[in-house]
């Protein structure tokens, strides 16, 4: 019983960690931040500065994936392939 109630904490907390930063940004219920017709879309920097970074990591195994950049090499054979 205890691990079932662990689980169903870590999955409470896990879902108010991705809902709290859609909500801050105004969004509706799905997370989708709704802006007017015609609207420009925002500059990179004032994108940047939206953005709300978490340590957090769903998938503890998947953090050196998450942090790969790839080679200037790499960029350069994935441009030329796209």
């Amino acid at each position: 019983m205890t691990r079932a109630l662990l689980a169903l904490a870590v999955a409470l907390l896990a879902t108010i960690a991705l809902l709290a930063p859609a909500a801050a940004a105004g969004a509706d219920p799905t997370g989708l931040v709704l802006v007017p017709v015609g609207q420009r879309p925002l500059s990179d920097r004032a994108a940047a500065a939206a953005v709300v970074r978490s340590p957090w990591e769903p998938r503890p195994r998947n953090v050196r994936a998450t942090h790969r950049v790839p080679s200037a090499a790499a960029l350069r054979a994935f441009h030329r392939q796209s």
